[in-house]
């Protein structure tokens, strides 16, 4: 299913996007210059550029293109990718990942709006305690009914980047 552009994503209207991101010791993280933000008719994408994860991240997420989108008022699936600073793969990371060599397991919760993003030793529930690099944090909300009809996972792997920048028909 390919969305069409809905017409706010069509308009020039500035991006008001509110980032409340706060680490272990409650420094605020500044939202990139270059974010970007695409509103369709199932679904979301916003790209908050470069960001450092010290063993947890909040961010509350709000923008005035939700709320007459036709996303208004249904039920998102929030599904976060990232790509590491110094990765030389250059791959996006779903969040939760794992990655055993750095010892490090990162997941997300949230509701509605909110996400806390957590980075944490990977054989335990201990705070990370190193900063972690995002080279790029992502996150896409796709409506939900959007998706329901899906009933395998070899239609469509939602915690694969590029099969849902493709499915959504996000350029990015």
């Amino acid at each position: 299913m390919k969305t069409k552009p809905s017409l706010i994503s069509l308009l020039t209207i500035p991006l008001i996007c509110f980032i409340m991101a706060c680490s272990k010791d409650d420094e605020p993280i500044d939202p990139e210059p270059n974010q970007k933000t695409i509103v369709k008719q199932d679904a979301a994408f916003l790209g908050l550029g470069s960001v450092r994860l010290m063993d947890s991240l909040n961010l509350e997420l709000s923008f005035p293109e939700l709320e007459n989108s036709p996303l208004a008022g249904e039920a998102l699936m929030i599904l976060p990718f990232y790509r590491l600073s110094g990765d030389p793969t250059d791959i996006w990371y779903p969040i939760p990942s794992v990655h055993v060599e750095n010892n490090l397991k990162i997941y997300h919760n949230g509701n509605g709006m909110k996400i806390n993003i957590v980075a944490e030793e990977f054989d335990s529930s201990k705070p990370y305690g190193s900063p972690v690099d995002y080279k790029e944090l992502r996150i896409m909300l796709v409506k939900t009914s959007s998706v329901q009809h899906i009933n395998s996972r070899n239609e469509l792997d939602f915690w694969n980047y590029d099969q849902m920048m493709d499915y959504l028909d996000f350029e990015g």
